[in-house]
């Protein structure tokens, strides 16, 4: 086996912690992910809704 000192604490933390943070990134890169799609599926639907407005509104007025 190994000795477990200092030296070995601090490289595993160090690989720990960089596994953290690689997997905060993908977390975050997910999330933004979401984020965009939802927005343009909200936009999306506004606009439609606006067409469907302005379409009635014409066919209404004349």
């Amino acid at each position: 086996m190994f000795e477990f000192n200092l030296q070995t604490a601090v490289f595993f933390g160090t690989v720990a912690l960089g596994a953290l943070l690689f997997t905060m990134a993908v977390v975050a890169l997910f999330g933004a992910t979401l984020m965009l799609g939802a927005f343009r599926g909200i936009r999306h639907t506004t606009e439609a809704a606006q067409e469907r407005l302005h379409r009635d509104h014409s066919r209404l007025a004349g």
